[in-house]
């Protein structure tokens, strides 16, 4: 059986899109394909990842490749020298349009680089590929890791969770209108004492991705601010978690999102709005369970479209078919 290699960063920094990798390359295994992943130089598995593939050097990779070999590399990973004289098939992996020509050598394209097919992983990429690349392609979609699932009904905090992205003006806007809501709320003697007001913003720094699905579980909203996402893995995360998401419509979420229904979907950059609306949430809170859970439920069904098991069963279908 001809090897599948999957080219991966060396790079220890928490990324869903290093996890997706590493999730493709898990499953071929278990279904008995040759798989490995293939790093230059570091051979350790990223601390914050729970995985057991094998890890090769790229430089053995080299010396090991047969022509009937499979390299499937990462779009920000075009640019890795020797690429384009390896005599192997090469598939391309799409995880984000943004980053699709970021590391593109100059001068050349994916073609003369010999791609001859294209992974993507979700709807809107299809037209950026059949355009831009010109190139065959196939729709593995990603997935949402199984841990942060959950049905059960719990007892949640009145807490928002944030990504922090400091150098970001509309995080800024964001952070500032609703903490100085939340404040200024804390103030008032008969808000507390009848609601027991204790919302808080809390910021997800410093911590594993199990340790962000036990926050995520027991928090009320999320707040995503990206704009440039293809799934945008912390929505689907939260969604599975069970928190209500507000967000911008972004490019890849448009896929998937519905705005209040499952989830509340913003404009891309209308900071302000999506301030005001989570503000009102707050006030409203006591008011909305009903509306609060029908979209809770909503969104849960949307994140079963990315388990682990539907991806997989894409992935086959398209290794063994050939």
């Amino acid at each position: 059986m001809n090897k599948i290699y999957y080219l991966a960063p060396s790079s220890d920094r928490p990324s869903w899109g290093l996890g997706i990798i590493y999730g493709h390359v898990e499953m071929l295994v278990k279904n008995g394909f040759n798989a490995v992943i293939i790093k230059e130089g570091d051979k350790s598995i990223p601390s914050w990842l729970m995985s057991n593939v094998t890890i090769k050097d790229f430089n053995t990779f080299i010396t090991e490749m047969q022509r009937d070999d499979i390299l499937v590399v990462p779009e920000v990973m075009v640019n890795t020298p020797g690429l384009k004289d390896l005599a192997c098939r090469k598939f391309l992996f799409l995880q984000n349009i943004g980053y699709l020509f970021e590391s593109m050598p100059s001068g050349t394209d994916h073609q003369i680089l010999g791609f001859e097919h294209v992974l993507i992983i979700m709807p809107h990429m299809q037209n950026i590929v059949s355009q831009h690349i010109k190139l065959p392609y196939t729709l593995i979609p990603p997935f949402v890791a199984d841990y942060f699932f959950t049905e059960s009904v719990v007892k949640r905090m009145k807490q928002i969770i944030l990504y922090p992205k400091n150098y970001q003006i509309d995080y800024t806007i964001v952070k500032y209108i609703i903490d100085r809501h939340i404040k200024a709320r804390k103030k008032s003697f008969i808000t507390n004492i009848l609601h027991n007001d204790s919302w808080d913003i809390i910021e997800l720094k410093g911590l594993s991705h199990q340790e962000v699905s036990k926050m995520m579980k027991k928090s009320t909203f999320f707040i995503s601010l990206n704009t440039f996402e293809a799934l945008n893995t912390s929505i689907t995360e939260s969604m599975a978690s069970g928190c209500i998401v507000f967000c911008y419509e972004g490019v890849g979420p448009k896929d998937y999102l519905l705005n209040n229904i499952n989830a509340k979907v913003f404009a891309n950059n209308e900071a302000y709005a999506l301030a005001e609306s989570v503000c009102n949430q707050i006030d409203q809170f006591d008011h909305q369970e009903l509306e609060l859970n029908v979209i809770r439920q909503n969104a849960y069904e949307t994140a079963k479209k990315y388990t682990r098991l539907k991806t997989e069963e894409s992935l086959l279908d398209f290794y063994q078919n050939l």
